[in-house]
């Protein structure tokens, strides 16, 4: 089989690093292809001879290191043929995490000519091709590999579980059972025996495209999580947005462009564009905007001063709010801020609820002693202070939640969500033809030929219709040890 440009020889034993680069407490080398043990063997020398029972086990060596003339203590996990995670006869070597000796341990295992590096991703496409894995699951340990986020490898580690290709495989066995009594039927046509009635037939096709579509919806999903989210704050002017601004990024921080921060000041309207900054939540990442203030009290154009400078700033001032407006109404959350001390003021109507915007009452820090008791209570206002941090904590995680938190029951991993999405759309077509025809009484021969389309649609998502061109696409981009 050609990967990633390189012809594999699967009766090869290969090994890698499967470890991480840098500082751990274990350095981990993994081995796999029949005849494993033998070939470490050369090198190590055990103090009980357990492998010889054929059976997993863990056991104590010491590995000589030819070149540094020491012996070095190691731990081998053994699994024969079928037991492990290729399928293959396969050991791991366990023993302190140093680069050098990692190193040196590979480079002799090397040196014997019976042992080559494993090419990326090669462990996981062994077992793959033996059927440890299928191809969903085998795109889960690159998702688990390439998860940013605990809501990403939670995802990934769903599919790696089979939660994604267990039901698949359970469908395509009923339609498999399904395809079977409509040939039966036809072979014994001329006997009037009914192998399957229509009934059945269609509440295993409903059934099924209940499945396929919950799917599909899952890869949408999965579309628009990738989809970055984006914060608005605003508010009146010299309501704390600046501040929270600063404060939020400093402690949020990710790894995209900096940008400038915000100017704070007491003055009034100080932030006249918009400032932007991509921040780090628990689920994921967003793009929180610093805008203008809109203060609600403004004087309208019409009672301003006509002087011409006057007007040009306030002609601007208006634009500056209609695009803060505009970026609200398209934004995921909008955190609306408000200077805690306006809400003591009797006359002061704090803004009906609404959906995707939390009220922030701001600069708590600098209320009178006891007065924060008469501050309003409600789900969508949050009390917080950006000089002390008071509440922010709490306004962070509510925010995760609501930005991510249905994502998290998300079971499809991006790169298996391309892959198959033409799989499940032809899937879901096919069904809801071969329902159109079981409900009008058709030629079961079409029926036969659309369950078949299905069963095809669904071993190309398995991976028991494949190439080896799918294969080279999702196996070239893993690492090398995986």
């Amino acid at each position: 089989m050609k990967i990633g440009g390189s012809h594999l020889n699967f009766d090869d034993i290969i090994a890698a690093q499967a470890s991480p680069r840098g500082n751990s407490r274990r350095g981990i080398i993994r081995v796999s292809g029949n005849g494993s043990l033998k070939a470490v063997s050369r090198f190590a020398r055990f103090t009980d001879p357990l492998f010889d029972r054929g059976d997993p086990f863990i056991a104590d060596a010491q590995f000589y290191l030819q070149e540094w003339g020491i012996s070095l203590p190691i731990t081998v996990w053994y699994w024969p043929k079928g037991h492990g995670y290729t399928g293959q006869e396969s050991l791991e070597i366990h023993f302190p995490a140093s680069s050098p000796l990692l190193d040196k341990v590979l480079h002799s295992l090397f040196s014997s000519n019976e042992i080559r590096m494993a090419a990326p991703g090669e462990f996981t496409l062994r077992a793959f091709c033996n059927g440890r894995l299928d191809l969903t699951q085998a795109e889960a340990v690159l998702g688990v590999i390439d998860a940013s986020s605990e809501t990403g490898l939670e995802a990934a580690l769903n599919q790696l579980a089979g939660n994604l290709g267990t039901p698949l495989r359970k469908l395509r066995q009923t339609f498999l059972e399904m395809l079977a009594h409509l040939e039966a039927g036809f072979d014994f046509a001329d006997e009037n025996i009914t192998f399957i009635s229509p009934k059945d037939i269609l509440l295993r096709l409903e059934e099924g495209k209940e499945l396929i579509d919950s799917k599909l919806n899952q890869i949408d999903e999965r579309a628009d999580y990738r989809r970055q989210r984006r914060i608005i704050l605003t508010g009146p002017s010299n309501a704390g947005k600046s501040s929270l601004f600063n404060r939020l990024c400093s402690q949020n921080r990710t790894n995209s462009p900096e940008y400038d921060n915000a100017i704070v000041s007491d003055v009034a309207g100080t932030t006249r564009d918009y400032l932007m900054r991509e921040i780090a939540f628990k689920s994921g990442t967003a793009v929180i905007v610093d805008t203008a203030g809109i203060d609600d009290n403004d004087q309208t154009l019409s009672n301003l001063s006509q002087n011409q400078e006057e007007l040009e700033r306030n002609n601007l001032e208006e634009a500056l709010r209609r695009l803060t407006e505009q970026a609200s109404a398209t934004a995921d959350l909008v955190f609306y801020c408000l200077e805690a001390a306006s809400l003591l003021k009797s006359s002061f109507q704090l803004p009906s609820p609404r959906l995707g915007r939390f009220i922030l009452l701001t600069k708590v820090d600098q209320l009178p002693k006891g007065s924060l008791k008469f501050l309003p209570v409600r789900d969508d206002v949050f009390v917080i202070s950006s000089l002390t941090g008071e509440g922010l904590e709490h306004l962070t995680s509510e925010t995760d939640r609501y930005l991510f938190e249905h994502e998290r029951q998300l079971e499809i991993v991006p790169s298996t969500a391309i892959r198959c999405r033409r799989s499940f759309e032809a899937c879901r077509d096919a069904l809801s033809r071969a329902y159109d025809l079981t409900a009008k009484a058709a030629d079961e021969v079409l029926l036969a030929y659309e369950v078949r389309t299905a069963l095809t649609e669904i071993g190309t998502i398995l991976g028991e219709v494949q190439t080896d061109e799918v294969l080279d696409s999702i196996f070239s981009r893993f690492c090398i040890g995986k």
